[in-house]
């Protein structure tokens, strides 16, 4: 495996396993890069789990890359807690399954309504600690129900992720991804997602055949 920058192309974001045949057809239609997710504690698959939370696992990141998608990786972060703990855990999931280092690594940061700014930046921190420590790159995806403040202003992070839902500007930066509200497409559950330059020229790095 190796690492690449996303294309300028359309994608998807899935939370289940998308089989070599369905990832055909999204191929065919125009689909270059899908992102999918890796668990919150220390756990990764050789083969694609069929219970929940369904994770991303070696022969499906294989089956992915065969067919020519380049696939990044976000983990979704539950509670503004333990940032350190989940950082060390996408750490581990993603060199498992063998995520090549100079990878982005997303947090999915939402649904934090009670919790402060300070506290998110302190989560944020931690986590991207353990991720650039392992040396990969940290990405974010700004998600609703958070109190974000100067988004430009977090250390480590220098690509960001834009929800479908209302989120804040990133200053100087921009956004690389802009998401588009979930639909089904090919009997899958996806959010489309479109990929180009932020303000600084910066794109996801991805897993590349």
């Amino acid at each position: 495996m190796k690492t690449r920058e996303c294309p300028s192309k359309i994608g998807f974001d899935a939370s289940t396993y998308v089989t070599p045949s369905t990832a055909q057809e999204f191929y065919q239609a125009g689909y270059r890069f899908v992102f999918r997710y890796l668990n919150r504690g220390k756990s990764f698959r050789e083969t694609p789990d069929t219970t929940w939370p369904i994770s991303l696992s070696s022969q499906e990141l294989r089956e992915l890359t065969d067919r020519g998608f380049v696939v990044g990786l976000v983990q979704f972060a539950g509670q503004c807690r333990d940032g350190a703990a989940k950082g060390e855990a996408m750490v581990h999931n993603a060199k498992g399954i063998g995520v090549p280092e100079g990878t982005h690594l997303f947090c999915d940061g939402e649904g934090w309504p009670d919790d402060t700014w300070e506290a998110v930046q302190a989560y944020l921190g931690a986590w991207q600690d353990k991720v650039r420590g392992a040396g990969y790159r940290a990405g974010l995806y700004v998600g609703p129900g958070v109190n974000w403040g100067d988004l430009y202003s977090l250390v480590g992070y220098d690509c960001y992720w834009r929800a479908a839902s209302y989120t804040p500007p990133v200053n100087h930066r921009g956004y690389s991804i802009t998401q588009g509200l979930q639909c089904e497409v090919f009997g899958q559950t996806i959010d489309q997602d479109i990929c180009c330059y932020d303000h600084r020229r910066g794109r996801p790095f991805m897993v590349c055949k």
